[in-house]
């Protein structure tokens, strides 16, 4: 398992106060020693450098030591300090610090020794009730707003009862619209506008006190938000919510950052998984109380996707005993016996998961205000989550199902005063610059990274990409940085990497391997990219407007493990003169909208096809579109009889094999309503002509959908029904029956069936990255095995935990693709292990959010 220290820095303390009490870490001190540095530059050296220190060592059972300050500058260049031989020492917890320092005082080589002091915050809050706030201080909230006191451009919906916005220690925090609104009432056409609660609706106003009150106004209570402002979202009264999903759309349209919702059912459905997705999209983050059952139930809306699930603890980290749990849980904070407001100016105590929610909201606040709104909505739950304290040792009975832990505020600041960076993009060419690599050629590749915003900055840094494919052949795989501001972009354009791929290499996938290091917060992490090293043996024709309709085919020829390369005609433009040349057979897809086959495309398909290229087109308007009048008559030789434009065929519709041809025997397709599911079935009719010929019919009507032309020595194939609504129930064959079929069909012709079988099995074992990445429901990890084996996939929570298990038996020889499905997990990082029967073990990183 490949270690990652990118979240290393969560474990510094940060001093931002004077000494109050000589408390002292257990198990800590430091001592610096005489000499220069280079002395002492690790454990074993100073075991080694004197006989007295290292008794010193032996007798005190010194487990580790580390350079303080291994970055500091040499006493030349700042008035004779050094720090460098400054050393932290690790002992046991149960060590008497104080007479361990009096020992090493006495050392000849010891300068000076002294314990390692706790220090505490400056921060303290003038709000009058903060002492019944046992919640603020158990997150650390000093700690925090020592570092940031919040961003009032911040906005937090309470998606709820509604909200009292005229007390006094929330009405100066409270949103309003351009006309003065402070948010939306759905329970009520009379006063759309007013999101005031009625008589009995406490529980929006006290989770508004949770989420940000007014804090530092020496009245009531404190929130972690501080300065945030907030949007009421009247969904209910008293203890049921009427129209929360309603509101939770409303309050993502109207600009919310964060928004809280602490309520739910143990019933779900698509229309609600909807609304999360199109409030995720709008770069929303969604706070959701677990729920108040005492069980592992999973409760809605919290485990839906694009949510954070918030359980509830107690003042000592305990599992509220009302609290929900289980392994969708996303984050646990403080819920029991929660004093806030409430209405007509007064302050009560609840408890509930709805208090650990908006705690959880208000912290979000916080980390989106640090961060600044250019950030994302999974930049900004990542630190959430990760910043979390671990709180298994007073829940031993519900470790790894209270999520990440309980939130810590402080944690949430420190993380953010370290920098992070993602990969971008990635770019492999030839060194000429005339496009792919391929078996025998030089390439370079330039890679393209990204310091995110809302963290520090890079003092510096450097990256190194590797591979350890053995037909890629690398020499310099450094390349140095520079100071990068928070927010910037970088690229090695100026210094590429270079690699020579090996003239015996076949063409296949090579993972290559990013690692970038950088200061300051001794920052790691590692990324990965595949690139095609040839042609592939397939090209899929993405020429349906951006729709997305190609992923069907891409999801089928993946899984059949077909190379295949896919060529946007939106993002990439036309294709290149004699690209089609490159590729053994071609699938060329229009969806259903107007046909953007152009005359220049035409050129193209008729140039390949009469060279001996071998063509699967789909495309349902092609037919009826002016421009392509020539293209069916003279290369299809096809007329249209009739064009449903907007009439139905009756369903469920199916297509049928005339019997003609070789790819059509026995072989029928289900379309249309329990195909797509959407019941749009209005495809064109074909009137072929000599010497086309029809290969497939409507089943209810017996017309012409699927033609076969020969032209040269290539052969076009021709659907006017859009192929990706072929249904894969049990009764018909799926999709990729039918690719399969016209592979086959395709190699055969071609006479180079047996080639492609042997490019397709791979020289060695290799283990792609997950796609996608990060995932919601189901991600997918490409597999090649140079020889038939078993493979044993497992997954684990960043704790070290199997959360998923997987034997493969007899997997054969070829390109595999294994599923990753975690439905009941919480989100966060996760580790894919492969292990093959021989031993040889492949990690893979994924980020899971629900």
């Amino acid at each position: 398992m490949i270690k990652q220290t990118r979240w290393s820095y969560l474990l510094i303390l940060l001093a931002f106060a004077t000494l109050c009490h000589a408390e002292i870490f257990p198990g800590e001190m430091f001592v610096k020693f005489q000499g220069e540095p280079q002395q002492w530059l690790s454990l074993s050296q100073l075991q080694t450098n004197d006989a007295q220190l290292k008794q010193l060592l032996s007798t005190w059972k010194v487990v580790s030591a580390e350079q303080n300050f291994p970055e500091a500058f040499p006493p030349e260049k700042v008035g004779g300090v050094e720090l460098r031989t400054w050393w932290k020492l690790h002992l046991p917890e149960s060590t008497d610090i104080n007479a361990a320092v009096a020992a090493f005082k006495s050392a000849s080589v010891v300068l000076a020794a002294q314990p390692s002091f706790v220090f505490k915050t400056f921060f303290t809050y003038n709000d009058r009730n903060f002492s019944r706030q046992y919640g603020m201080s158990r997150v650390h909230s000093s700690g925090a707003h020592d570092i940031y006191t919040g961003n009032d451009s911040i906005i937090i919906a309470i998606v709820d009862t509604g909200i009292d916005y005229n007390h006094p220690d929330l009405s100066a925090n409270m949103w309003h619209d351009a006309q003065g609104n402070h948010g939306r009432n759905f329970c009520t056409d009379q006063a759309a506008t007013n999101p005031m609660p009625t008589a009995g609706g406490s529980h929006g106003t006290h989770c508004a006190g949770i989420a940000d009150a007014c804090t530092n106004n020496s009245l009531g209570v404190a929130s972690l938000a501080y300065r945030a402002k907030l949007m009421a979202v009247r969904c209910g009264q008293s203890t049921t919510i009427s129209y929360g999903f309603e509101g939770i759309q409303w309050a993502a349209n109207n600009g919310a950052d964060v928004i809280s919702c602490s309520w739910g059912s143990s019933q779900s459905d698509s229309r609600e998984q909807a609304v999360m997705d199109y409030a995720w999209n709008l770069n929303c983050v969604i706070i959701c109380a677990a729920g108040n059952d005492g069980n592992d139930s999973l409760h809605y809306p919290a485990a839906l996707n694009h949510v954070v699930a918030v359980a509830s603890s107690d003042q000592n980290d305990r599992r509220s005993s009302f609290s929900c749990y289980g392994n969708w849980v996303d984050v646990t904070a403080p819920g029991s016996n929660i004093y806030s407001t409430v209405p007509n100016s007064s302050y009560e105590y609840m408890d509930g998961t709805s208090m650990a929610c908006p705690f959880a909201a208000s912290l979000a606040g916080l980390i989106k205000g640090k961060m600044g709104h250019a950030s994302r909505n999974i930049d900004v739950v990542t630190v959430l989550e990760e910043s979390c304290d671990n709180i298994d040792a007073t829940n031993p009975n519900y470790i790894g199902r209270l999520g990440h832990g309980r939130i810590n505020a402080q944690s949430a600041m420190q993380m953010l005063n370290y920098p992070q960076m993602d990969l971008t993009d990635h770019l492999v060419t030839r060194t000429d610059g005339e496009g792919r690599v391929t078996p025998g050629d030089s390439g370079m590749i330039v890679v393209y990274l990204r310091s995110l915003p809302g963290y520090a900055p890079f003092d510096s840094f450097w990256v190194d990409i590797s591979t350890t494919d053995p037909a890629i052949q690398m020499n310099e795989m450094s390349v140095p940085g520079q100071e990068l501001t928070s927010g910037s972009n970088w690229n090695n354009e100026h210094h590429p990497i270079y690699f020579k791929a090996t003239t015996t290499s076949v063409p296949h996938n090579v993972q290559f391997t990013v690692q970038v290091f950088g200061t300051p917060g001794d920052f790691s992490a590692e990324f990965y990219f595949n690139t095609f090293i040839g042609w592939q043996e397939a090209l899929l024709v993405d020429d349906d407007g951006n729709t997305g309709y190609h992923t069907y085919y891409d999801t089928a020829m993946t899984n059949l493990g077909i190379s295949h390369d896919v060529f946007n005609t939106v993002t990439q433009g036309s294709l290149p003169p004699e690209y089609l040349s490159n590729f053994r057979w071609v699938i060329w897809e229009t969806g259903s909208a107007t046909s953007t086959i152009d005359v220049y495309d035409q050129g193209e398909i008729e140039d390949y096809i009469r060279a001996g290229g071998q063509m699967l087109l789909s495309s349902q308007r092609l037919p009826s579109d002016p421009q392509t009048t020539d293209f069916m008559s003279n290369v299809l030789h096809c007329g249209v009889s009739f064009v449903y434009d907007s009439t139905m065929l009756p369903g469920p519709q199916r297509i049928i094999a005339s019997g003609a041809g070789p790819f059509t025997s026995g072989n029928f397709y289900l379309v249309g309503s329990e195909g797509a599911g959407n019941g749009n079935v209005s495809p064109t009719v074909l009137d072929p002509e000599f010497p086309g010929e029809v290969i497939y019919t409507y089943s209810t009507t017996g017309e012409a959908c699927g033609i076969a032309r020969t032209i040269g020595s290539g052969r076009l194939v021709f659907f006017s029904v859009a192929l990706e609504s072929i249904s894969r129930t049990s009764q018909t064959p799926a999709l990729r029956a039918l690719i399969t079929n016209y592979r086959n069909s395709f190699l055969s012709s071609t006479g180079v069936a047996e080639e492609a079988k042997s490019l397709a099995i791979p020289t060695s074992f290799a283990v792609g990255n997950a796609f996608p990445n990060p995932f919601n429901s189901t991600t997918h990890i490409s597999l090649a095995l140079p020889v038939t084996q078993d493979i044993h996939l497992v997954v684990y929570d960043i704790s070290g935990r199997e959360v998923m298990s997987e034997n493969y038996r007899n997997l054969t020889a070829g390109n595999h693709r294994l599923s990753v499905s975690l439905p009941m997990a919480s989100s966060g990082v996760y580790f894919a292990s492969v292990r093959t029967t021989a031993g040889t073990t492949i990690t893979r990183k994924l980020v899971y959010l629900r």
